[in-house]
């Protein structure tokens, strides 16, 4: 016995879905940033872009020389940095996904990949110069307590060089 179409509506986006009289999940951001103009959010990117070019600063270039706990501190900050980008990221994605329609928050998205592509690259040594680094030097610097903790990253960029 066939079974009877739900009927179809209209999305903003112009796609077609069913009918079901349920309503689509609402994430609460508020737990990441309190909305869109938040100035947490332009707070955050201006401390990304600071702490990465000090990261830089501080280390690029001297990966392999650093000490276990230089280079624990060094992972560390670009722990920090990576926790807050991901949270911004987090933000715009889940607010645009609740609404492609929405063009501002397309417009969000599109500002903050800009913004942090261009953090990034002052971070992108870090990556870089680990997996270049001596196997038996690096076994030796992860034993320092402030590196052992991020071994298990360690591997885990080094696994595809």
């Amino acid at each position: 016995m066939p079974r009877a179409k739900t009927p179809r509506r209209r999305t903003t986006a112009g796609r077609s879905v069913r009918k079901t009289g349920k309503s689509l999940p609402r994430w609460d951001l508020g737990g990441l940033y309190a909305g869109p103009a938040d100035p947490k959010i332009a707070a955050d990117l201006a401390w990304i872009a600071d702490q990465s070019k000090e990261l830089e600063a501080r280390f690029g270039g001297r990966v392999a020389a650093l000490s276990g706990d230089e280079l624990g501190a060094a992972i560390a900050a670009y722990d920090a940095i990576a926790d807050r980008r991901e949270r911004l990221f987090a933000f715009a994605q889940l607010r645009h996904a609740a609404d492609l329609a929405d063009a501002d928050a397309g417009r969000q998205i599109h500002t903050l990949t800009e913004r942090l592509t261009e953090a990034a690259r002052h971070t992108l040594f870090l990556t870089l110069e680990l997996n270049r680094m001596d196997e038996l030097a690096l076994a030796q610097a992860l034993e320092a307590p402030a590196a052992r903790r991020y071994a298990p990253w360690v591997r885990q960029v080094r696994a595809f060089r």
